[in-house]
């Protein structure tokens, strides 16, 4: 079956994994303060929220991590939803998995090398990792992935392997401290529903979400992801039919603010 890839905004590799990896709780304190108001990163920046220890370190944080992530997202403002998410009480763990999606949406490295080098790993049931494998995968990368078709220098291809190695783990996508492997995947139930809506906004034909590129970011075939759409239709978090080569997938919300509710009193 074809693979289905949509990313949005450039395919450029960035540095910014190298400002904190995943910052999971950062992530969800700023999503929790966020209003959208023209002046609120100052805002936040200025009362030092997070506690960072410094000024510099604060707007790093905002500017360079969460604004991709969640506001310049696709669908814009992903923050939103996830918020609503959060004062429903939402656990970590099913979280998580959507913050690791909004990071590797916004950092084409990350989605590229889970999805290019991680996942034929896992297929060829080798679990090991580590910085030479993103340092191959850098330098073997096209150069129009370079700002300025300009490859990185083998010292900065050493910080951002360990960045990509260090977000991976905190995402929970890989485990150990020094030695590091691919973990087993846990996505929850209706984790999986709320991207499985974002790639219905991002135009993802439902006879193509079963081999889109963006399930391999949590290791799952084809043959899983459908389990996972059979189980998420018996919880009455989406419609799932299948007849052959006709699927059709509905969702019970236009937007996903919309489905954020509904998720929030079907999955409690």
């Amino acid at each position: 079956m074809a693979e289905t890839t949509i990313r949005h905004g450039s395919h450029i590799y960035t540095t910014r994994l190298q400002k904190g990896g995943a910052q999971f709780s950062e992530m969800r304190r700023l999503v929790q303060e966020w209003d959208g108001r023209p002046d609120c990163a100052e805002r936040l920046i200025r009362e030092n929220v997070l506690s960072s220890s410094s000024r510099l370190r604060a707007r790093d944080t905002v500017m360079r991590v969460f604004v991709p992530r969640f506001v310049r997202s696709q669908p814009p403002n992903l923050w939103r939803p996830l918020a609503i998410l959060e004062k429903a009480g939402w656990r970590p763990d099913q979280l998580l998995p959507l913050h690791y999606y909004a990071a590797a949406a916004a950092e084409p490295l990350l989605w590229d090398f889970v999805t290019e080098v991680l996942w034929p790993k896992h297929e060829r049931g080798q679990q090991e990792v580590g910085t030479n494998d993103v340092r191959r995968f850098l330098e073997s990368a096209p150069a129009s992935r370079f700002s300025g078709e300009r490859r990185w220098s083998p010292p900065l291809r050493e910080r951002a392997a360990r960045s990509v190695l260090t977000a991976l783990r905190d995402f929970g996508v890989l485990s150990g401290a020094v030695k590091k492997s691919i973990a087993s995947s846990l996505l929850p139930t209706e984790a999986f529903a709320f991207i499985a809506m974002i790639r219905h906004l991002l135009r993802v034909r439902a006879e193509a979400a079963l081999s889109d590129s963006c399930w391999h970011l949590f290791h799952l075939s084809d043959t899983a992801v459908e389990r996972f759409f059979i189980e998420a239709h018996q919880r009455k978090l989406l419609e799932y039919h299948a007849a052959g080569s006709v699927v059709r997938i509905e969702f019970p919300a236009e937007t996903l603010d919309e489905y954020a509710h509904v998720l929030a009193q079907r999955a409690n």
